[in-house]
Formats: structure tokens, C-alpha cells, sequence
């Protein structure tokens, strides 16, 4: 048998913290928390981490092959879909603005 040892490195505090997504390109986790209503990231190789806001329940999220990433809002578009692009990603929390497609 085999046991391994797991260490906390941050206490996100979410309330639904899911659907995490490796992005290999920045070296870095992103993840959603349905209810808290955020977008998180997280850069391995330096522990930062950095917090979207966005305007309704975030549903899912997926990496695009540009970079950018389909995210899934209750109410944020008629068909539930958009797409942001993490071109300049915030240094610190930021609110997600109300349109179809978003620059983070």
C-alpha cells in the first residue's frame, strides 16, 4: 500500500469551488466557485492568486486553444455562453464587466 502526504497551498475560502482546468501554456490551475460567484487562478511556480467576479452563477469553465476560455453564466448572455480572454488577467479582484464577450 502506498500513502502520500497532501499539503493545503491556499484556502480559497469558496463556497462551490469546481471544475478545475490545468492551463499547461501559463502553468497555472483555474477553477470556478458556482456560488461565489468567481473565476480563480492560480500560477503554480509563484503561489499567485488572483479572483474574477462575475455578474451570476459561473457554471463551467474551459480553456481555448487562443488562450482565452468558454465560461458558462446563468444569466450573463441569451444562450448562457462566453468567452473571455486573460490577455492582461487582473492583479487583484476584479468585476466581470456585463457583455457576450469579456477581456480579463
Amino acid at each position: 500500500m502506498h500513502t502520500a502526504t497532501v499539503n493545503q497551498v491556499l484556502d480559497a475560502k469558496d463556497i462551490v469551488g469546481e471544475s478545475i482546468v490545468w492551463d499547461e501554456q501559463r502553468g497555472a490551475l483555474l477553477w470556478i466557485d458556482i456560488v461565489g460567484q468567481r473565476i480563480h487562478r492560480l500560477v503554480v511556480s509563484s503561489a499567485s492568486h488572483q479572483i474574477w467576479e462575475t455578474p451570476s452563477l459561473v457554471t463551467s469553465l474551459g480553456l481555448r486553444k487562443d488562450g482565452g476560455a468558454v465560461v458558462g453564466l446563468k444569466k450573463q448572455s441569451p444562450s448562457g455562453i462566453t468567452t473571455i480572454t486573460f490577455k492582461n488577467w487582473p492583479r487583484s479582484n476584479k468585476r466581470c464587466p456585463p457583455t457576450d464577450s469579456m477581456k480579463v
